[in-house]
């Protein structure tokens, strides 16, 4: 007589577990996709969140690279304004997305002039109120990105570490799949937005390679726009952008604007001009590129900083051009929807036509 533990024990080693365990899969491949296709449809897209680590991981790549390296740096301008998958196409080099929203060039441009072995090319969104700082130094965040790489670097363990695997194969899943979107997870996804049918807003999508796009179609406009002419102005905390007289109290602001002194901007070219030389000691290359802006956000930068003691000094203190779109007949017919950033449905041709000015285009 067999006792009832066995007999449990030999019906369980009997069941079908190859069948079952390919059911659970077919069942949860299946919610994935169903998932997958319903965020599609409302307007979803993968996106990443950004990091320190991520920064560091591509910051690391642009030192691997050696002279194939295609450096980009600067802030949200230029990291939403090109397409590096048609830069990579033009250029036949491998483009690195180091910039970091809202924040100075400078960290990051010193870090590869004090490092021997980059040399690849660095292309800088000039922006005249980052050089006019550019000795200030301090905590800033690029400062933190900067010190996170290095100490990444000479602590013994290797950015790519194995110890690292199984994060970097869970954030591959995650920045692949829409249901991870923003941040969230399949289940909020399905309870926030699926179930109530919830279309996306989601205007900014961030990729792995830490290239962004802005969707201006899915922001209210003018009032996305007002708000990033009141930031421009250092007024955005107080300023009602839905008020009738918006555009006009904005005008109002602008006429009253003065022209800054450069003294501390010539310091800041001069230093740009050290690092520029230390790059181009250990064989690679800078140039300078000012970004599009548009409306009202021209008319600040222009007004606060006028071409004649701003761009013309530090093309000459340097000894480089800027590349501009008021100069450069390929560039001039770009609008930026909220004054500042370019438009998704930009990117690819802006890229084209930066790639072919800048002297970056591949031999055919």
């Amino acid at each position: 007589m067999h006792s009832s533990t066995f007999s449990f024990d030999e019906r369980f080693g009997e069941l079908p577990w190859l069948r079952i365990l390919a059911l659970m899969a077919s069942i949860f491949f299946a919610f994935v996709v169903s998932m997958e296709a319903s965020m599609h449809m409302l307007g979803y897209h993968a996106t990443v969140l950004d990091s320190m680590d991520r920064w560091a991981n591509e910051r690391a790549r642009a030192s691997h690279l050696g002279s194939r390296a295609l450096v980009l740096i600067g802030a949200s301008r230029i990291q939403l304004g090109i397409d590096t998958d048609q830069l990579r196409m033009d250029s036949a080099m491998e483009p690195v997305q180091l910039a970091i929203d809202g924040s100075s060039f400078v960290p990051v441009l010193r870090s590869m002039a004090n490092d021997p072995s980059f040399t690849g090319t660095v292309v800088v969104d000039y922006m005249p109120n980052i050089i006019e700082s550019a000795t200030s130094g301090g905590n800033s965040g690029p400062e933190l990105y900067v010190r996170h790489f290095e100490s990444e670097s000479t602590s013994g363990h290797a950015i790519f570490s194995l110890s690292k695997s199984e994060a970097l194969i869970t954030g591959y899943v995650r920045e692949h799949l829409r249901s991870y979107a923003d941040g969230g997870t399949p289940l909020t996804s399905l309870l926030a937005r699926v179930l109530p049918r919830e279309e996306a807003g989601q205007y900014l999508v961030t990729f792995p390679d830490r290239s962004r796009f802005g969707d201006y179609r899915l922001v209210s406009m003018p009032s996305f726009y007002y708000t990033r002419v009141a930031k421009n102005l250092g007024i955005d905390g107080s300023f009602d952008t839905h008020a009738p007289n918006a555009e006009q109290l904005l005008r109002t602001k602008i006429e009253s604007i003065r022209p800054s002194g450069n003294s501390n901007f010539i310091l800041g070219a001069r230093y740009i001009k050290q690092l520029k030389q230390a790059i181009e000691a250990h064989g690679g290359r800078v140039l300078f590129v000012e970004m599009p802006t548009s409306g009202m956000v021209r008319e600040i930068d222009r007004k606060r900083y006028p071409r004649s003691d701003f761009l013309d000094v530090f093309e000459r203190e340097v000894g480089a051009r800027v590349l501009t779109s008021e100069d450069e007949p390929a560039l001039k017919n770009f609008t930026c929807p909220d004054g500042s950033h370019l438009d998704v449905r930009d990117r690819q041709k802006f890229t084209e036509a930066l790639a072919r000015s800048l002297g970056l285009r591949r031999q055919d």
